[in-house]
């Protein structure tokens, strides 16, 4: 990856390397490699799940990360996403930077809905108090991307207390550190654009529902008329 001219290593990055390790621990899709002794449709990659998961898969194994570092963690427990919290959440058991294991939880969704449910966040190498400020410039990031019709999910992360036990949404998704995000394009299929048109010259009144965030969606909507 490239930052202002500089060639920066994303699994040395400590920083980045948490957001991508977020996003692919906090996943439930399997990536198929090439069987070049089977079928034809098993020659190439495959995907075993939600495409979106997939792609964060991918962009760990081209950041370096291996099949060890996303799955020699064990998972206490899951909280699957759904369209009301537009976030989900795994707790796993990995060893922390003093050698000892501990209940790590790795959550990803919506922009708005992880800044819901953070009090902090992670700059560099230092955590941070959230305050409006910063929410502004996660935000302002997050909309630019959205205006060039990508599609963005978020990270945030912590360390569950010893004695914790109550493993409910409401217990878990809070008291978390913003990580950072991740953009991605999610084109319209080729031929959308020539069927609206058709709609349009039928004289058939069109209109879009999605779960997207409303700038994606109206970028979208503008490419394909």
């Amino acid at each position: 990856l490239t930052q202002s001219d500089q060639i920066v290593y994303a699994k040395q990055d400590h920083a980045l390397s948490q957001v991508i390790l977020t996003h692919a621990r906090c996943n439930t899709s399997r990536l198929l490699a090439p069987d070049l002794n089977g079928e034809e449709s098993a020659k190439h990659w495959r995907v075993l799940g939600d495409p979106t998961e997939a792609a964060l898969l991918v962009l760990a194994g081209k950041a370096g990360f291996s099949d060890d570092d996303l799955n020699h963690t064990q998972t206490v427990a899951e909280l699957p996403f759904d369209s009301r919290r537009k976030r989900m959440t795994v707790v796993k058991l990995v060893r922390g930077a003093d050698d000892r294991f501990e209940r790590r939880v790795y959550v990803k969704g919506g922009i708005r809905e992880i800044l819901d449910v953070c009090d902090s966040i992670l700059v560099g190498t230092e955590i941070h108090a959230i305050n409006q400020g910063w929410i502004d410039k996660v935000m302002a990031i997050n909309d630019n991307y959205a205006r060039q019709g990508l599609r963005v999910l978020a990270a945030a992360t912590r360390v569950l207390p010893q004695d914790f036990q109550d493993y409910t949404v409401e217990s878990v998704e809070g008291y978390l550190t913003f990580l950072g995000m991740v953009a991605m394009q999610d084109p319209p299929r080729p031929d959308v654009a020539a069927a609206v048109i058709k709609c349009h010259t039928a004289g058939i009144r069109i209109v879009m529902i999605t779960g997207d965030y409303g700038l994606t969606a109206e970028s979208i909507a503008r490419k394909i008329g």
